[in-house]
């Protein structure tokens, strides 16, 4: 957690920020206060774990994607930027299922040369206080509750959509091309906390 409380900037509107560098950043977006804590393996100067926010184009919607990619250096540079790439493109986009279907599709063409990651994908709508939540095989994000004084695990809560499935569901990215994705949500409010 950074040194201080104090949120340091706001994003602005259509902003993508992250990567896989080392840092140690807070910011905001409408409704949120972020914290963004990385430490690459063997203090690399870029390591697999790869982070990032995104604001939409009136400021309500704030994405954050936190993935784990096999190797490191380069080739996670690389799909790196793939991953700025789609952020970018998803940024007005409430649901974020379509997005991480379209990430496992970049991971299912590295495939071959045995990429794939583990992420989970969260979505703020700040007008509702909902927050959704996709989990690609990633150890599950914890929600604390200030109030309360209580932690409960985000894979605990029911899925948005309770369908039948015909393909395997939330792997890991690049594991299995027909892959789904399902999504749970929950309000977020002030005195709450997720931890990805």
């Amino acid at each position: 957690m950074p040194e201080t409380d104090q949120v340091e900037t706001m994003m602005t509107c259509m902003e993508v920020w992250g990567g896989n560098q080392a840092t140690e950043h807070a910011f905001g977006t409408l409704g949120l206060e972020i914290w963004v804590y990385s430490r690459p393996w063997q203090e690399s100067h870029q390591g697999g774990d790869v982070y990032f926010v995104s604001s939409c184009a009136t400021g309500r919607i704030t994405r954050i994607l936190v993935a784990d990619v096999s190797g490191h250096g380069s080739a996670v540079a690389e799909i790196s930027t793939r991953l700025r790439e789609l952020m970018r493109r998803h940024v007005n986009h409430i649901d974020q299922r379509t997005f991480v279907g379209q990430m496992n599709d970049e991971f299912s063409n590295l495939r071959h040369s045995g990429g794939f990651a583990t992420a989970v994908a969260a979505t703020f709508f700040s007008p509702q206080f909902k927050l959704s939540l996709t989990n690609a095989g990633h150890p599950s994000p914890l929600l604390y509750d200030e109030q309360q004084q209580t932690w409960i695990r985000v894979d605990a809560l029911p899925f948005v959509d309770e369908e039948s499935e015909t393909a395997p569901s939330d792997l890991p990215l690049g594991l299995y091309g027909e892959s789904q994705y399902r999504m749970k949500q929950t309000d977020l409010r002030p005195g709450q906390m997720l931890l990805l």
